[in-house]
This record gives C-alpha cells, structure tokens and sequence, in this order.
C-alpha cells in the first residue's frame, strides 16, 4: 500500500484499515522467519507544515525458530509505529538527528515501513513453553552455557576459592 504526497497533500489525511500479508517479504530480509500471518494494520498518514506523518498499528504472529533448539516458536506481536517523512531534498542536519525520513519516489510506503519495523522488533530470545518451563541451558562434553545469573555466582565462588584465606577457613572449626 502507498500514498504519494501529491495525495496526502490533497486530501490531509488518510485513514486506513488493512490486511495484509508480507510473509514472502518478511522471509526474503530475513531467513530465520519460518511464518508471518496476516498482518493487520489501522492507522493514517496526514500532512501538516511540510510534514508527513505516518502513524499505524500492526497486529501479527511471527513463527521464528527458538534460540536455544531451532523449534518452531509463535510469537504473537502488536505493534505501534509514528514515523515521519519529508519530501526528498528538504530534510536539514536536524531533521536527520530527529529521525525524520525521506520519501523516496514521492511516495510513502506502509509495506516498507512495516516490514523494516516488524524485523527491529524479533526478539533475540525465542523459547518454545517446554524451555521457558525447565530453564535447561545446552552443554557438551566440555562446555555449558550459563545464564548471567550462574555465571556471576561461579566466578564469586572460584574467586573465595582462590582466595589466600581459604586455605586457612578450617582452622578455626568448631568440634
């Protein structure tokens, strides 16, 4: 879905209500997406003084594989976006520190500004309900990994360990 801004600027604003399906899209940025259902969106683009905002709501389950075994993980994500937009060769250095786009073409693209937010947003730990339940990390013959938790608790207890007082800590037991 676009809107030029001819358009936008006719009519001030435009309201949508759509569904619509990126999953190829979605697969072709990233490869780890296995599924996207259809996405649904609310929202409107409006022109004020030189501005053109963009502002939707995206409802959407994404099937992503689990950080820890590659099963397949649905995650179910709604998602608010504001983003504004000024016509090429009119932004100024502060608009860019404000984080104001550029249309390209003219024209404003709800697929594209979609799909770039829907990929910022994947979480960076997926679980299937049977991980979140047992908290087991992967290990090996030699390895494990540990949670920051653990972690931080072994290198408390090798460091009272190493300690030069250790040494002398059953000296002094009481029998």
């Amino acid at each position: 879905m676009k809107w030029t801004l001819e358009d936008i600027e006719k009519s001030g604003s435009i309201k949508f209500d759509s569904v619509l399906n990126l999953e190829e899209a979605l697969k072709l940025r990233d490869s780890e997406i296995l599924a996207c259902s259809e996405i649904n969106v609310l929202g409107s683009v409006k022109f004020d003084k030189g501005f053109y905002d963009l502002v939707f709501t995206a409802t959407y389950t994404l099937t992503l594989p689990s950080s820890r075994s590659l099963s397949p993980v649905t995650h179910p994500a709604t998602l608010d976006v504001f983003e504004t937009y000024v016509k090429p060769g009119t932004a100024t250095p502060e608009d860019e520190e404000d984080l104001i786009l550029v249309a390209e073409d003219d024209e404003i693209s709800l697929d594209n500004a979609l799909l770039d937010n829907i990929l910022l947003e994947i979480p960076t730990r997926r679980l299937t309900p049977e991980e979140e339940k047992e908290n087991k990390l992967p290990s090996g013959k030699d390895w494990q990994v540990l949670s920051e938790e653990d972690y931080d608790a072994l290198k408390k207890t090798e460091k009272l360990e190493n300690s030069p007082f250790a040494a002398l800590g059953d000296i002094f037991d009481e029998k």
